[in-house]
């Protein structure tokens, strides 16, 4: 049966496949024909063929490859079956009943078959016996997926009964459509007039005055010798199919003949004065005209397809489920070629035509298509996919399912029902649309059609599919129950095939809709539809996922950063660049969480452009591989015009550490800035030659950037202009419709790369502070400090110096030491010396800041490490930061204590404590110290150490701190650490240590 509209019905059934043509010449060698058949039976992997040639009388005759699955070789016995090419005799039939008057051409045919009732726009219509002839009876193409399988008594009538059901496309008379049905209501008409059954008027009405003796008519499972054993694709290779009985389609399309009849029936069709019947041979080549012609520009004979240029081309195509054929002739050249082979493929009418064209010295203008081959292929390769992704569902769904959590699922049952509802939903939308499918890919033929024509590959996918998607939701659905969300970007990767296959789909469903005749009435509205709500679905969960997913991860990279940052070693801390960590805690985290949304729309976009490229690939193979290689090209311009602006842009992430220096010195320097005019002068020129050298260099990446993009965009369009223009001179068999989906998908490509081009900007500049970030995090171990065991502190403390020193790693390497002391508790020390002489230096290494170079700390006797050392002290330094809460502070009970010092420090009329938060830190410099001394007190250590304190104090507090505080925390048992320059409180020091240079003064 002939299927001549399939090679549009989309990217699974159709893609154009070029190679190098023989050269041109009128005479072709028997080495040439070999070339060129196997050749075109490498392409589509045709088990076997046998071709005729007749040329101004001469004949020849050949078989190629298999008949069968016992590797017997194909001969000019060997017999095929001949599919649509059945109509030529079937209609021959009907002129040699015509001419015995008992048909006529111009009667209703309810005349002949009074029940055959047809509608059309809901009235009955009848139409003429020529209409079925000329394929202008209205009935639709897509009535072959409604023959039925049948054999046997009555198997013509039950056919048409089933096809009854479909109304009219057209109203008879008016319009060419090909159905193959209107052949089969016709073997029906030569049954009823001739009284005998179709085979029986064939065999001895037609066929043996023709003297066709291996010609007969196939009935039921009925294989006579020599019959070659039909093939269909099944994964990746033709494999034996023995196709259902079509009985009732056997008029149209299941005469069974060889090479050496078919040489003779075109030697009938070439003179038809060598048969019984010349004059009906001459009516059968004569085109009917009283339609227009077909889209192809050629009208409808009797079974023959008769081109409207030339010197009278006449042809025929045929296709079953498992054989297919090719017959073409001219009388006036007396050439024809036949081609008959037992495998379903649009290469046995392309090597007819190229070798007819050939033999014709003219080049041919045919397209050599494979697409039931592709369509294996794909559906092949789909099912591999499939099964693999639901293996690893599987595994997925088992570790789930079997993960030991004291709260393994939700309690709340709200939760539960709208994850299985949204898993149920779908999943039957799902199945529907695939149910569906064949209004999209299938030209509307029913599953049963699908079942017996299309690849065995084809079935086994989409079940494959569907347990993917199942698996999938039940996954999902498990996932959702679960409290501890496991294999996060699991499900961010499958959402993501499936966002991206949906936002490919919708530019395929739009080709459909495109050449399809009716597509809301065909359902590809409805397709259309379900690729729109699949992309919005998974995009909606994909960027809700990653959204949460990216903030908590950069949650947890703040959260990192600053543990590594409390971990820094405090020396090595001091020589971080100063605005560094401002940088990055601030504008680096915030770039990347800035970065998401885009980020987002870019993967989303790269899946899309995979998904096209895919179809790209499926249209046109050779195409695609040139298209890619050019968009290499124009990545590989790209990256490299990319990798000079990320270098400018990171250049000006330096300027932005120093930027923020700035910053800070104008909120900690703003009052020296504004008491001395030429200070600020100077200060902003330097900030404005800071902020000049930041803009220009911004500008210059930016401008980058912006040209990375214009270059992308243009060479993107200079692509689809290649395609337009170049691709039809360089592949000489793609047709207009490949060139115009080509530049379609290209240009629905456009959105997607636009939104890569406009991504890459936001992603340097992500990258450059990812790089910063991790510079924080990655930090040597050696510069960071790993918390103890134990922290534990006891109130009882002897704290003991053993020769220490230590050197500061700069140009005059200033240095202290060897120093011997000790520390204990209940006793009051005071460090004292000049500046410069190394009393702050001493108090960082006697608290664990700095470690030694050399000598021991001991506490209790035993040496110690630097942060329990540094749990002992509650200190105070002269360059102190207030916090604007009281942190490691035990509150409980102590809400007395914290009023009392505030009014013995006189704060109680400026701030409150509330929950550990001051209401207010903006005091004067000695209230900000004494607020500062109030937190170090409630801090409760063995240790307190204060730098300078009383250096911002009046002359009362002064005393108060020197002689009262220190005196009761001497009386608690604690060891006061005191390093002053206010000799005349010296006396309350139970030892002074005095400093010079670094050395202990005698």
């Amino acid at each position: 049966m002939m299927m001549n509209k399939l090679a549009g019905i989309g990217w699974l059934l159709a893609v154009v496949l070029s190679f190098s043509m023989p050269a041109f010449a009128s005479e072709l060698s028997a080495l040439e024909i070999d070339t060129l058949v196997q050749e075109t039976m490498e392409r589509a992997n045709i088990p076997g063929l046998a071709v005729v040639i007749l040329k101004d009388g001469s004949s020849t005759i050949k078989g190629y490859g298999r008949a069968n699955e016992h590797n017997e070789r194909v001969s000019a016995n060997t017999a095929f079956e001949l599919s649509s090419n059945s109509k030529a005799f079937t209609a021959l039939a009907i002129l040699l009943l015509e001419s015995q008057s008992k048909v006529s051409l111009d009667d209703p045919i309810t005349k002949y078959i009074p029940w055959l009732k047809l509608r059309y726009e809901g009235k009955e219509v009848i139409p003429f016996v020529s209409d079925f002839l000329s394929h202008t009876s209205g009935i639709n193409e897509n009535s072959i997926g409604l023959i039925p399988m049948a054999e046997g008594e009555g198997a013509l009538a039950r056919t048409i009964e089933a096809v009854m059901q479909m109304p009219l496309k057209y109203k008879p008379g008016t319009t060419f459509e090909y159905a193959t049905v209107n052949y089969d209501v016709l073997g029906l008409l030569i049954e009823i007039v001739s009284g005998r059954k179709y085979a029986e008027f064939m065999e001895s009405e037609v066929f043996e005055p023709l003297e066709l003796t291996q010609t007969y008519v196939k009935e039921g499972q009925e294989r006579k010798a020599e019959l070659a054993t039909g093939y269909k694709y099944r994964f990746l290779s033709p494999a034996p199919y023995e196709a259902p009985p079509y009985d009732g389609n056997a008029p149209a399309g299941y005469i069974v003949s060889t090479a050496k009849d078919l040489e003779r029936w075109l030697k009938i069709q070439l003179q038809p004065e060598v048969s019984p019947f010349p004059n009906l041979i001459a009516k059968s080549q004569t085109a009917f005209r009283h339609v227009p012609p077909d889209l192809d520009g050629t009208s409808y004979a009797y079974g023959w397809s008769v081109e409207q240029r030339g010197q009278g081309i006449l042809s025929h195509q045929g296709a079953n489920p498992n054989y297919s054929s090719h017959i073409i002739f001219s009388p006036e050249e007396a050439l024809g070629v036949s081609v008959i082979g037992n495998l379903n493929t649009p290469l046995t009418q392309y090597l007819a035509v190229e070798l007819f064209n050939q033999l014709r010295g003219h080049e041919a203008d045919n397209q050599q298509t494979t697409y039931f081959k592709k369509v294996d292929q794909i559906a092949s390769v789909a099912t591999a996919f499939l099964i693999f992704n639901a293996l690893v569902l599987v595994g997925l769904l088992i570790h789930l399912v079997f993960l030991r959590e004291s709260d393994a699922y939700l309690a709340k049952r709200s939760n539960a029902w709208v994850s299985i509802g949204v898993s149920v939903l779908g999943f039957l939308l799902t199945g529907y649309a695939v149910y569906k499918l064949p209004n999209l890919i299938f030209n509307g033929h029913p599953w049963p059609f699908i079942q017996v024509w299309a690849p065995s590959s084809v079935l086994p996918a989409l079940f494959s599919f569907l347990a993917f998607v199942g698996l999938f939701f039940l996954y999902y659905t498990v996932y959702n129950l679960r409290p501890k969300k496991r294999h996060f970007f699991i499900i961010l990767l499958f959402l993501s095939f499936f966002s991206g296959f949906g936002n490919a789909f919708i530019i395929f469903v739009i080709n459909q809709a495109l050449i399809d005749d009716q597509p809301i009435e065909s359902g590809v509205l409805f397709f259309f539809v379900c690729a729109i709500l699949l992309y919005l679905s998974t995009q909606k969960s994909l960027r809700y996922g990653l959204i949460n997913a990216a903030n908590n991860f950069l949650y947890e990279k703040r959260i990192l950063l600053i543990e590594k940052i409390l971990q820094i070693t405090y020396q090595n801390f001091e020589t971080i660049e100063k605005g560094k960590l401002e940088s990055v805690l601030n504008n680096d985290t915030e770039t990347l969480s800035g970065v998401i949304n885009t980020a987002i729309t870019s993967f989303t976009a790269f899946i899309t452009l995979i998904w096209c490229f895919i179809y790209l690939a499926i249209i046109n193979v050779y195409g695609f591989m040139l298209s890619f290689a050019i968009i290499f090209v124009v990545t590989l311009l790209y990256h490299i015009v990319s990798a000079r602006a990320e270098a400018v842009w990171n250049e000006a992430r330096n300027i932005q550490n120093l930027f923020f220096r700035l910053i800070s010195d104008v909120v900690h320097g703003f009052k020296e800035l504004k008491i001395n005019q030429k200070k600020s002068r100077d200060f902003k020129a330097g900030f404005v030659k800071v902020c000049k050298e930041y803009t220009s260099l911004r500008i210059k990446g930016e401008i980058g950037f912006s040209n990375i993009f214009i270059i992308g965009e243009i060479l993107f369009v200079i692509v689809i202009g290649f395609v337009t223009f170049a691709f039809p001179s360089i592949f000489r068999d793609i047709g207009n419709v490949e060139i115009r989906n080509y530049v379609l998908v290209f240009l629905y490509m456009t959105g997607p790369v636009n939104e890569i081009l406009n991504a890459v900007p936001f992603v340097s500049m992500a990258k450059i502070s990812w790089q910063r970030i991790n510079e924080i995090i990655g930090l040597d171990v050696s510069k960071l400090e790993q918390p103890s065991a134990n922290s534990d502190y006891h109130q009882e403390v002897k704290l003991e110096l053993d020769q220490i020193r230590y050197s500061y790693e700069s140009e005059n390497r200033f240095s202290i030491g060897p120093i011997s002391a000790s520390f204990s508790s209940g006793e009051i020390i005071f460090i004292t010396g000049g500046n410069g002489s190394g009393k702050t230096t001493l108090a960082k290494i006697i608290s664990g800041l700095y470690s030694p170079d050399s000598g021991d700390l001991k506490l209790g006797g035993q040496a110690i490490p630097p942060d329990i050392l540094r749990d002992h002290f509650s200190i105070v330094f002269a360059d102190y930061h207030l916090f604007d809460r009281l942190y490691g502070v035990d509150l409980h009970d102590k809400v007395e204590e914290i009023d009392t010092l505030i009014q013995q420090f006189r704060l109680d009329n400026k701030i409150t404590i509330k929950n550990g938060v001051f209401s207010t830190t903006n005091l004067s410099t000695g209230q900000r110290k004494r607020l500062a001394l109030i937190a170090s007190y409630l801090e409760d250590r063995p240790i307190y150490l204060f730098d300078e304190w009383a250096a911002d104090q009046d002359v009362e507090f002064r005393k108060y701190f020197y002689e009262t505080l220190l005196s009761d925390l001497k009386s608690l048992g604690k060891c006061v650490i005191v390093v002053s320059h206010d000799q005349q409180y010296f006396s309350v020091a139970d030892r002074i240590i005095n400093l010079e240079m670094g050395q202990l003064a005698t």
